[in-house]
């Protein structure tokens, strides 16, 4: 509905409301380990796409979906915002391989935290661009330069301003080459840059894109 435009709160309050359920299932059932046919219910037991009464919980893709309709429809639900915020925390503070299957792609979890911090800047996005941080880091060499701007004003938005995280964020840029982005992503882009005071040459570069 959000992408095809059709503003409907009733219908919005409503998913949001059964998606709060879920996420609390999901948190309950510890599923930011294996989202992959990992939540359970009784109604499950006769569904088709089940395996053992179980379906796919929240990923960063679905996500990464629901946040970015938040903010292309204008609508805040604070208590779904507030159990995916807890959601994604426990799926960051993990080791290593269960975090990997929670992140799934590096654009799919770069988008995510686009999608959250288009949402609502808040302490809360805050503490989860925080316990992301490390793993952003890990990413950015696997991203194409769209993605990364759009992590990079993202990070201009909620993440913390730590010369480690920055760093990364400029390497990877300046290795970058192939700067076609959207035309509506240039003046957040530039704002970006400038807010977080990363090297000059890439705001010449931002203006020079081809």
């Amino acid at each position: 509905f959000a992408k095809a435009g059709i503003r409907d709160l009733d219908l919005m309050q409503s998913l949001s409301e059964h998606g709060c359920g879920l996420l609390r299932d999901g948190i309950d059932q510890r599923c930011y380990k294996r989202p992959m046919k990992s939540l359970a219910r009784e109604i499950y037991e006769e569904d088709f796409s089940a395996v053992d009464g179980q379906v796919d919980a929240f990923d960063m893709v679905s996500l990464s979906e629901m946040l970015g309709s938040f903010a292309d429809q204008q609508f805040l639900h604070r208590e779904f915002l507030e159990l995916a915020d807890e959601y994604m925390i426990k799926g960051f503070d993990q080791p290593k391989r269960d975090v990997e299957t929670f992140l799934r792609f590096p654009q799919v979890f770069a988008r995510a935290l686009v999608s959250r911090a288009r949402a609502y800047i808040d302490e809360r996005g805050r503490t989860v661009f925080q316990m992301a941080m490390p793993h952003v880091v890990n990413s950015l060499a696997k991203l194409q330069a769209k993605d990364v701007l759009r992590l990079t004003v993202a990070w201009a938005m909620l993440g913390p301003r730590d010369p480690y995280v920055l760093a990364a964020f400029e390497s990877r840029l300046l290795e970058l080459e192939d700067w076609k982005i959207e035309e509506s992503d240039l003046e957040a882009a530039r704002w970006a840059l400038k807010d977080l005071e990363l090297n000059r040459q890439l705001l010449h570069r931002l203006e020079g894109r081809t």
